[in-house]
């Protein structure tokens, strides 16, 4: 690299991404993101996550049955020293990108949903909120097809705050 920088900007480029959405967001997510917003390649992405990871700057949280990233204090303080490197236009782009998607983004990463099959065409469909690592919301069902377990985990994605809140108010009326 030929530039002062002992930082490399696709590791600021996470850092601050992270910093601004200010919750963990998944591989998926954060590869759509880069990916999207044409920040970096997938190769520089993963060696770049995983080099923020081992130096204590990003912390890999996998309590929530699956991997939810998040900048730690020590990437929040590494960050503030090198942020002017990152170009104001990468800044803006980012800046402009959470505020458009962040309440997507947060509720996206705090839905789980999978579906396990049990045998004789049964499948087993997990249903899950979580809020801070901690599941404020489970619920399990046995559906009689692959395209019905598909199904439902559609429309929980789409439909899960609704869902949530409309069993939520039967059950206490």
């Amino acid at each position: 690299m030929d530039n002062k920088l002992d930082m490399p900007v696709e590791k600021l480029i996470i850092l601050y991404l992270l910093d601004k959405l200010n919750f963990g967001i998944s591989d998926q997510q954060l590869i759509e993101i880069v990916i999207r917003q044409n920040l970096m390649s997938y190769f520089d992405l993963t060696t770049s996550i995983a080099d923020l990871i081992q130096g204590g700057m990003v912390k890999c949280n996998e309590a929530t049955m699956r991997k939810l990233y998040l900048i730690t204090e020590k990437g929040k303080t590494t960050l503030k020293f090198f942020e002017k490197e990152l170009l104001l236009s990468k800044r803006t782009l980012i800046d402009e990108f959470c505020n458009t998607n962040k309440s997507d983004l947060q509720l996206e990463a705090s839905l789980f949903s999978d579906y396990v099959y049990l045998g004789n065409g049964e499948y087993r469909v997990i249903l899950m909120i979580f809020e801070k690592s901690s599941a404020i919301f489970e619920l399990s069902f046995r559906v009689f097809s692959k395209e019905d377990a598909k199904k439902a985990i559609s429309k929980w994605k789409t439909n899960a705050k609704e869902i949530y809140k409309n069993i939520f108010n039967t059950l206490l009326q």
